[in-house]
Parts: C-alpha cells; sequence; structure tokens
C-alpha cells in the first residue's frame, strides 16, 4: 500500500486548500439552512403557545364542574 504513494496525484483537479474550502463553505450553508429551519419552528411553537395555555385553563374549567369539591357536594 505504501509504495503506491508516491504515484496517486494527490492534487487532482483541485489542490488540497480549495477542495478543503469548497468543504468548509458547503457546511456553513447546510448549518445557515438548519439554523433558519429551526428559527422558522420556533416561530411556529410560539405561535402556538396561546392557544396551548387557552385550552389547559379551558380544561381545568371544565374538570372543575364534572368533579364539584367536596363542599359543593354537601350543599
Amino acid at each position: 500500500m505504501f509504495p503506491l504513494f508516491p504515484s496517486i496525484n494527490w492534487k487532482g483537479p483541485w489542490n488540497m486548500t480549495e477542495r478543503i474550502e469548497f468543504e468548509t463553505e458547503r457546511l456553513r450553508l447546510r448549518q445557515w439552512k438548519s439554523a433558519d429551519r429551526l428559527s422558522s419552528i420556533d416561530g411556529l411553537i410560539a405561535l402556538e403557545v396561546p392557544k396551548h395555555d387557552t385550552l389547559k385553563s379551558h380544561q381545568k374549567g371544565l374538570k372543575q364542574q364534572l368533579f364539584p369539591v367536596s363542599d359543593e357536594v354537601r350543599k
């Protein structure tokens, strides 16, 4: 295997620094896309939180009607 190293064209069509710069740029672009997706998901969650809070308070009211407090049962 080691005798093959001198015969390998290490530069290929690009030299190594160009390849590293290309890969770095590609990864940076992927990170930006991921960050944008996560930001949009955060926005959607922020829109749903008030709805969730309203439903929780409604649920609490329904449970109180269904299971009255023991003082109300005695009346």
